[in-house]
């Protein structure tokens, strides 16, 4: 049986999904995360793993960036999840 925390790495899928906790100040507290799922369209502010801040028109779908913060400000894309 593999050992998931030591054999786990990050080109692995996602175990789990957590609703984005969207914030100007702070990032988010369930960590950075190796994925974003989208579910409605629309405008998406995140800052990066990399400290990168950018504001992104997606459609629903999943996006392979590692984010730290999803912002308040900027995002009326619907159903933001995290994967960890």
């Amino acid at each position: 049986m593999p050992d998931i925390e030591r054999d786990y790495g990050w080109d692995q899928p996602g175990r789990k999904l957590v609703a984005a906790t969207k914030s100007n100040d702070t990032d988010d507290p369930a960590g950075i995360s190796r994925a974003i799922h989208i579910g409605g369209d629309g405008d998406i502010k995140i800052t990066t793993a990399g400290d990168t801040t950018v504001t992104l028109a997606v459609v629903a779908g999943v996006y392979p960036y590692m984010v730290k913060r999803v912002w308040d400000t900027g995002t009326d894309a619907t159903g933001i999840f995290l994967v960890y």
